[in-house]
C-alpha cells in the first residue's frame, strides 16, 4: 500500500490547561482563530489522559464554538469537573491553497474514529472522506504523529506510527 511522504494537513496541537467551572481558560488568546480542533480530556490517575469529546468550529472562534459546547452541558445538569482539560488543534493544509469547512469535518471524523472519545459515540463510523495523511504535531497527548486513512468501498486502510515510512496499517471492513 502506497502511503504518501508528505503530510495533507498538519495538526498543530496546544494544550490550554485545566478547564474551570468558571470557564476561565476560554480567554486564552489562541481561542480567537475561526477554524479547527478541540479536545477536551478527563485527567485520570497518573495523569492520564482519557478523551472525553472532541469537536470543530469553522465560522465561529474556538472561545465561543467551546462555551456554546461547556454551557450547554451546564444546562443540561452536567456540572464541569475539575480534572477536565482542554487542548485545541490549528489545522495547517499542506496539498491543499485552503481550509475549507468540507475537509475539515473529514478531519474531525477521521480523529474521532481514531482516539474514540467517549462523548462522541454517536459519530463513531468508519471513516469515508478523501485519503487523508495527517501529522499530528505540537504539544503531545499520546496521539500517533502521523494518521492515515484511505476508503477504498467496502473497506477502509489505516495507518499510524512516527513517521509516514514507519506506520501500522489495518484494513478495516464497513
Amino acid at each position: 500500500m502506497f502511503i504518501p511522504r508528505r503530510p495533507h494537513f498538519v495538526v498543530f496541537w496546544r494544550g490550554l490547561g485545566h478547564i474551570d467551572p468558571a470557564l476561565s481558560v476560554l480567554t486564552d488568546h489562541v481561542l480567537t482563530q475561526a477554524r479547527g480542533i478541540y479536545l477536551i480530556f478527563t485527567e485520570q490517575e497518573e495523569r492520564r489522559l482519557q478523551p472525553q469529546y472532541l469537536g470543530m468550529t469553522f465560522g465561529q472562534t474556538f472561545a465561543q464554538r467551546i462555551g456554546q459546547h461547556l454551557r450547554g452541558l451546564a444546562r443540561l445538569g452536567a456540572a464541569v469537573p475539575e480534572r477536565r482539560r482542554l487542548y485545541v488543534g490549528i489545522v495547517h493544509p499542506q496539498k491543499y491553497r485552503a481550509l475549507s469547512r468540507k475537509m475539515l469535518s473529514e478531519i474531525e471524523h477521521l480523529l474521532i474514529w481514531a482516539v474514540k472519545p467517549q462523548g462522541n459515540n454517536a459519530q463513531r463510523r468508519p471513516y469515508d472522506g478523501r485519503e487523508m495523511l495527517l501529522e499530528n504535531d505540537g504539544d503531545d497527548f499520546g496521539m500517533p504523529r502521523f494518521l492515515y486513512a484511505n476508503s477504498l468501498g467496502p473497506a477502509v486502510v489505516f495507518a499510524q506510527g512516527p513517521s509516514p515510512d514507519r506506520m501500522s496499517q489495518k484494513i478495516v471492513h464497513r
